[in-house]
């Protein structure tokens, strides 16, 4: 889910011979903010599988 937001925030496109980049940075933030969510979600279950 992260990963999918973080790669639709960004696009580029050729024309002419120049690239065009458009990145929208609302939505990297938000892709950056599941990552971390899902990997702090993932040692907590580990801890606690743990005891």
């Amino acid at each position: 889910m992260g990963i999918n937001t973080f790669l639709e925030s960004t696009a580029s496109v050729s024309f002419l011979g120049l690239d065009i980049n458009a990145s929208d940075e609302s939505g990297q933030t938000t892709a950056i903010l599941y990552m971390v969510l899902g990997g702090v979600s993932l040692i907590a279950g580990y801890l606690m599988y743990r005891k």
